[in-house]
């Protein structure tokens, strides 16, 4: 493995505050060249984001149950187990409810919580969103920055996408709203204290989870001819019957053939249960995107469900992502997945204390500010707020840290002065940001989201 010049020495003393004071007057640099045209699909509704104990408590809930990894939710009980599972270690969850009646009860009682908000949500929807907010970063801010929204949509989300260009034949009489169960750091409830803050996501929308505008999207970019595509929605399927899951994730890797190769296409992995189904995704979907997504517990559940990575678990006892675990495992996910028959190239990863874009060399450029973008954007979101100072957040990645136990093994220093540090391992290329952690979050919905959007934005994709 190599270094790059930027990296401080070892030996020198690292100062938090002026570490701050370098990352933030980094990242408030001129984002560079990179994509200005965009396509997002194909997940979109409208999100009802309330305090998870406090709906729980009017539906009379108590938590009294066994933390499982449900599939899928079909009664209170499994909503409670599913809930605890990830509640427990402070993790991100997402699930699908069967039940259109329970479903119903669970937004009947969200709505009565007086805290609650609606906000925009799906994945598409919410990166499109932040790609349009970066116009004010660009050296001659654009009013609108061009984007194709290629998921459902009703009234009220119709109202909140006033400058994307939406498809006509999406457009839906009733708008589908997903539960975002937020809670902060401590909290407790069921005998169980979260760890950190989070938020755990259920629905019950058949445009979502049978991928309906997946027909009217292929014509559409076509049409539009974006810079980048994205997509997600996927995770949406996992609810549904096996063979017609099967069905829709093949006519879904046809679309992605469909798209000229000289256009990036992204693919953001969501919260799921089923390895079966993460394999085949895998395996049909991963050899025609050019870059991939995922946190710490989709990277843990993708090697489970494939087999063959070098560490079981990425996290120590504090549910906190290991640097050097994590390096190596996305080493070997490129190394699995990239090669003459696939167009994957990148994948950019973000977990609680730091984010890593690691791509097979030359064939992406300005990963260094994408990475420290992604993870700056990570930090004001949460905040909700865009000109953070140094008390409203945590620096909790050390300063120094390992990013391989062998092969060789190799230790890194953060710099004061630079958003970001970089190494290379066998033809891949490598950048890591630390995560600036908001102390008082007043947001964890669409973080992921955000993160890759703004990674995407930062990057300039230099082909195979």
């Amino acid at each position: 493995a190599c270094l790059y010049a930027y990296l401080r020495p070892a030996s020198a003393v690292f100062d938090n505050r002026k570490a701050f004071e370098g990352f933030s007057a980094f990242v408030g640099h001129p984002p560079g060249e990179g994509p200005r045209r965009f396509a997002v699909g194909l997940n979109s509704c409208v999100d009802l984001i309330v305090p998870a104990v406090e709906v729980f408590e009017k539906l009379g809930a108590t938590g009294e149950v066994t933390p499982t990894d449900n599939e899928a939710i079909s009664s209170l009980k499994e909503l409670q187990e599913s809930f605890s599972f990830f509640f427990q270690k402070g993790g991100a969850g997402e699930r699908f409810v069967s039940d259109a009646e329970l479903f119903q009860d669970i937004v009947t009682a969200a709505r009565k919580v007086k805290s609650g908000r609606s906000f925009v949500g799906g994945n598409a929807a919410l990166m499109g969103l932040t790609i349009q907010k970066k116009a004010k970063v660009l050296p001659e801010p654009e009013e609108v920055i061009p984007v194709l929204m290629g998921g459902g949509y009703g009234p009220e989300l119709k109202d909140m996408l006033p400058n994307m260009t939406l498809i006509a034949e999406a457009e839906l009489s009733i708008d589908d709203y997903h539960v975002i169960l937020e809670y902060p750091k401590d909290t407790e409830w069921g005998g169980l204290r979260s760890p950190r803050a989070n938020r755990f996501i259920i629905s019950h929308d058949l445009t979502n989870a049978r991928m309906k505008t997946l027909e009217m999207f292929e014509p559409a970019v076509a049409d539009f001819k974006p810079d980048v595509v994205i997509l997600s929605g996927l995770h949406m399927l996992e609810g549904a019957e096996k063979d017609y899951r099967s069905k829709r994730v093949e006519e879904f890797a046809l679309m992605l053939q469909s798209i000229p190769k000289k256009t990036p296409i992204h693919f953001e992995l969501a919260s799921m249960a089923h390895k079966d189904f993460l394999k085949e995704i895998s395996e049909k979907v991963f050899p025609y995107v050019d870059s991939i997504g995922l946190n710490e517990q989709e990277l843990e559940l993708l090697v489970d469900a494939v087999g063959g990575g070098p560490h079981v678990s990425l996290v120590n006892k504090a549910s906190i992502a290991d640097t050097a675990k994590v390096s190596e495992t996305l080493f070997w996910m490129l190394k699995t997945f990239t090669g003459p028959e696939s167009r994957l190239s990148r994948v950019h990863f973000h977990s609680l204390t730091f984010h890593t874009i690691g791509h097979v060399e030359d064939t992406w450029a300005n990963t260094r500010r994408a990475v420290a973008a992604g993870s700056w954007t990570c930090s004001t979101r949460a905040c909700q707020n865009e000109n953070l100072t140094f008390d409203q957040v945590t620096l909790q990645l050390q300063s120094s840290f390992p990013v391989s136990t062998s092969s060789p093994p190799l230790t890194l220093n953060l710099d004061a002065k630079q958003g970001s540090v970089g190494w290379s391992r066998g033809g891949v290329d490598f950048h890591l940001a630390p995560v600036y952690i908001c102390n008082s979050p007043q947001s964890t919905v669409g973080l992921g989201d955000s993160i890759s959007a703004t990674g995407l934005f930062y990057s300039v994709f230099n082909g195979r």
